[in-house]
C-alpha cells in the first residue's frame, strides 16, 4: 500500500537591521517604510521614536504672528508687539502674519516696515525703534489733527529765504549777490548777480517747507527723502516735476524741512501731501552683504512694475540713493513675467523666485549687480517659508516637490514622498535636517536628512514658522501664544508619544504565493512602553493584531501569525513611548505560483 508523501513548505527566513526612511512608492526596498509618524532615523542603522518636543511660553498678550532670530535670541511678533529674549516692546503692529529679518543688530519687521534695535533690548536699555518708511501725512483739509498751512519759499543751503526777481530779460542796475529768475531760459533758471565778473551766474535752489506747527519728522539731515507732487510745483506751473520727486533732506527743524530743488515761493492752502524715506511696496524681503533686498510684481503708482531692489549698504532705511557711488541704492526689473512667490540668501547672494525660475543676483556694488535667471522648478505660490539652507544648499517647496538648490541647478528630492501638486507653510533647519511641513500630495511635518537622503514623517503639525536660536529650533502654529521647540529644551515636555511603522508590501520579489508565519523583531522598548503588532494580507482588508508587548529594555519580540496562503503581505507596529527597532524578521514559507 502506498501512502501520499505530504510536501513539506519550504520557508525562507529574512533578517532586515538597517532601516532607511518613508518611501510611498509602489514597490520599495526592504528596510524601508510605505507610512510613518513620530519615528526618526537619528540612530540609524535604528529606526527610534523620535525627541519630544518642549513648550517655551512667552511674554505678552494675543497669538503670534511672526518668527525670527535676532543676535542669538528668537524673536517673535505677538498681538502689537515684538518678544525678543524675555522682553516684549510695542511697536504698534498690525494684525496678521509677519516676516522678520535681521540686518546687523536690527529686526525688521514687514509688511508693517518696523524696526527694533534688538541690542537695546537685549542689554535692559530704552529700546530704539521705529518706522522703517517714517512718512508723515500733512493736510490743511477738513479738522484733521495735523491740519496745517504750508509756506513754500525758494532758499539757499542754510535755509535763508531768497527774494529775487522774475522777468525775460536781464534786471538793469543790481546789486552784488541779487537773484534773478530767469524765464526767457528753457527752462527757467535761478541766477545770482556777481559783482567781479559783471555776469549772471546759475544758482542752485533749494526749497524751504514750512509749517504753522510742529510737524514731528523723524527723518536725518542728509537722508534721500520723497515728496508727493503736490507741492513739487515750479513757480511757472508743473514744469516737468516728477509724480513723485526724491530729494536729500539738507536742513530740518521743528516745523520745517529744506530739501533741494525748483524755484517756488506760494502759500498752499487745501492740500495733502506724504513726505518720507519712500520704501517700496515690497512682497517678498530678505538680508544679503549689508543690504535689505527685496522684490515687487504688480501695480504701483499706476504702473505695472517686476522689478528687485536693494537698500544702500548698511542702511535699511535708505532705497533711493543714487550717487553712482559703492554704497548706493539699486533697482531693476527681471524679464520673465508672472508673480514673485518666494525670496532667500544662498551663499551671501539675494535668489528671488518665481515658479517656474530662479533669480539669483551676483556682484558686490550697484556698477556690478547683474541678475541670473535659471529656469527650474522654483518656490510654490503660498510656500515662501519653506526655502532654508541646510548645509550649504537651499532646500525649498515647488508645486512638483522639494527642491535642492545649488546656485546653478535645481533637483527634485522628494520621490520618496510620491506624485503630485505639494505646497508648504514653513520649514526650519535643526541637527543638519530640514524640517518641513507639507500639504497636497504628501501631509504633516517632514524631515529631510541630506547625508543619507531619507524623509522621516513625524507628525501632522502644521507649523506657520520656524527660527533657529544656538543649538534649538523653534516654531508656532497659527493661533499659538508660545513656542514648540524641535529639540525639546526648555520649557515643558511632550508625554509620551504615539507612533507607529508600516512596512511595503513584503513577497513581492517572489512570483509564488507566501504562508507568513513569524515576525521577529528586536527592540529596544523603555520600561512603560506598549507594542503591538499587526498583520495584512495581499493589498485589501484590513490590518489584523497578532501580539503585543511592553518595556523592559533590549530584547527580541515574536509574534506568531496566523498561517494564510497571500500575494504579499504587510507588517505594522505601533506604540505609546519610547522605543528603537534594531532588526526585522520575517519567516515565511513558499507556495505555488497558482
Amino acid at each position: 500500500m502506498k501512502i501520499p508523501e505530504l510536501r513539506v513548505l519550504k520557508r525562507t527566513r529574512k533578517t532586515i537591521s538597517a532601516f532607511g526612511g518613508l518611501d510611498r512608492g509602489p514597490v520599495i526596498a526592504d528596510g524601508r517604510w510605505s507610512d510613518m509618524e513620530n519615528v526618526t532615523g537619528d540612530g540609524y542603522p535604528t529606526v527610534s521614536v523620535r525627541r519630544r518636543r518642549g513648550t517655551v511660553p512667552l511674554r505678552g498678550e494675543g497669538e503670534i504672528t511672526g518668527i525670527g532670530v535676532s543676535l542669538g535670541a528668537p524673536a517673535v511678533t505677538r498681538g502689537s508687539a515684538v518678544v525678543i529674549g524675555d522682553t516684549a516692546v510695542d511697536v504698534g503692529l498690525s494684525p496678521g502674519r509677519k516676516t522678520l529679518v535681521t540686518m546687523g543688530a536690527y529686526l525688521l519687521i514687514f509688511p508693517d516696515g518696523k524696526y527694533v534695535n534688538a541690542a537695546t533690548v537685549l542689554d535692559g536699555r530704552t529700546p530704539e525703534w521705529g518706522d522703517v518708511d517714517a512718512s508723515v501725512t500733512l493736510t490743511t483739509e477738513g479738522e484733521e489733527p495735523n491740519a496745517s498751512t504750508l509756506f513754500c519759499t525758494t532758499c539757499d543751503a542754510d535755509g535763508n529765504t531768497i527774494l529775487y526777481s522774475r522777468s525775460l530779460t536781464t534786471p538793469p542796475s543790481p546789486e552784488n549777490g541779487a537773484f534773478w529768475y530767469d524765464i526767457g531760459s528753457t527752462p527757467a533758471v535761478l541766477k545770482q548777480y556777481r559783482e567781479d565778473t559783471d555776469s549772471w551766474e546759475p544758482f542752485e535752489p533749494y526749497r524751504k517747507f514750512r509749517f504753522d506747527r510742529n510737524i514731528s519728522l523723524s527723518l536725518s539731515v542728509g537722508e534721500t527723502v520723497f515728496v508727493d507732487p503736490e507741492i513739487l510745483r515750479t513757480e511757472g506751473g508743473t514744469d516737468g516735476a516728477p509724480s513723485r520727486g526724491y530729494f536729500k533732506l539738507i536742513k530740518k527743524g521743528s516745523d520745517y524741512f529744506v530739501i533741494k530743488g525748483p524755484v517756488i515761493n506760494r502759500i498752499y492752502d487745501g492740500f495733502t501731501v506724504r513726505i518720507g524715506r519712500g520704501v517700496p511696496e515690497m512682497d517678498y524681503v530678505t538680508e544679503a552683504g549689508n543690504r535689505l533686498w527685496g522684490c515687487r510684481y504688480g501695480e504701483v503708482d499706476g504702473k505695472l512694475v517686476n522689478e528687485i531692489y536693494a537698500s544702500a549698504l548698511g542702511d535699511f532705511r535708505a532705497w533711493h540713493t543714487f550717487e553712482n557711488v559703492s554704497t548706493d541704492s539699486y533697482a531693476a526689473s527681471v524679464g520673465p513675467d508672472g508673480p514673485f512667490t518666494g525670496a532667500a540668501t544662498y551663499r551671501g547672494n539675494p535668489v528671488f523666485f518665481k515658479e517656474k525660475t530662479a533669480h539669483r543676483v551676483y556682484g558686490t556694488a550697484p556698477s556690478t549687480f547683474r541678475v541670473q535667471t535659471l529656469e527650474c522648478d522654483g518656490i510654490a505660490a503660498g510656500s515662501a517659508g519653506s526655502a532654508v539652507t541646510v548645509g550649504g544648499l537651499l532646500y525649498y517647496v515647488s508645486p512638483s516637490g522639494v527642491m535642492r538648490y545649488d546656485g546653478s541647478s535645481a533637483e527634485k528630492i522628494s520621490a520618496a514622498l510620491g506624485d503630485g501638486v505639494f505646497s508648504s507653510s514653513a520649514a526650519g533647519e535643526y541637527g543638519g535636517k530640514y524640517y518641513v511641513c507639507l500639504s497636497g500630495a504628501a501631509s504633516g511635518l517632514f524631515v529631510f536628512d541630506p547625508r543619507r537622503r531619507t524623509w522621516h514623517r513625524e507628525d501632522a503639525v502644521r507649523a506657520a514658522g520656524f527660527c533657529s536660536a544656538g543649538a534649538e529650533t523653534y516654531f508656532f502654529r497659527t493661533g499659538d501664544s508660545a513656542l514648540t521647540t524641535v529639540g525639546g529644551s526648555g520649557g515643558t515636555a511632550e508625554g509620551p508619544l504615539h507612533w507607529f511603522l508600516e512596512s511595503g508590501d513584503l513577497g513581492l520579489s517572489e512570483p509564488g504565493k507566501k504562508y507568513p508565519s513569524r515576525v521577529t523583531v528586536r527592540m529596544r522598548l523603555a520600561v512603560g512602553t506598549a507594542v503591538r503588532f499587526f498583520i495584512r494580507y495581499d493589498i485589501e482588508g484590513d490590518f489584523i493584531p497578532v501580539s503585543a508587548a511592553e518595556g523592559k529594555g533590549l530584547g527580541s519580540f515574536t509574534a506568531s501569525v496566523p498561517l494564510r496562503r497571500c500575494d504579499s503581505f504587510r507588517i505594522r507596529i505601533e506604540g505609546v513611548g519610547d522605543a528603537g527597532i534594531c532588526s526585522l524578521a520575517l519567516t515565511a514559507g513558499e507556495g505555488s505560483e497558482i
